[in-house]
């Protein structure tokens, strides 16, 4: 059950271990320090919170686009939303439960459904923006 969690531990690892090694300044032939995990937890809430300011960006125009009804629609669905991403970053998290990488773990999987609620965001904004 829990092995979809262990496969986004091993791809957020994996993508912050390529990103470590092809910073920019640093040939990727040289050999560039491998991030602690302080500062990979550190990235993957800079990453979150970066798609997060988006997510509020596009949720804002969306609501100029709709009627009073249609905003009451939208804020109970986003708060479902965040109650639900909420639940699934504990849940991610729990596989290193009292670990260091527990914060990678949660922030990796805020980042996935933010990234995924904006893009549904978007699409909803093309909707009404033809109407």
């Amino acid at each position: 059950m829990k092995r979809p969690v262990f496969s986004l531990a091993a791809a957020c690892s994996c993508c912050l271990l390529a990103l470590a090694l092809s910073r920019p300044g640093i040939p990727a032939s040289a050999s560039a320090p491998i991030q602690s995990q302080s500062e990979m937890n550190a990235q993957a809430y800079a990453d979150y919170r970066k798609a997060d300011a988006e997510l509020n960006r596009v949720y804002a125009r969306l609501t100029k686009k709709l009627d009073k009804e249609g905003v009451t629609r939208l804020k109970r669905t986003q708060r479902a939303w965040i109650a639900f991403r909420d639940a699934e970053m504990a849940f991610a998290e729990d596989s290193a439960r009292g670990g260091t990488m527990m914060p990678l773990l949660r922030f990796g999987a805020a980042l996935q459904m933010t990234t995924k609620r904006t893009e549904d965001l978007n699409q909803y904004l093309t909707e009404y923006g033809e109407r």
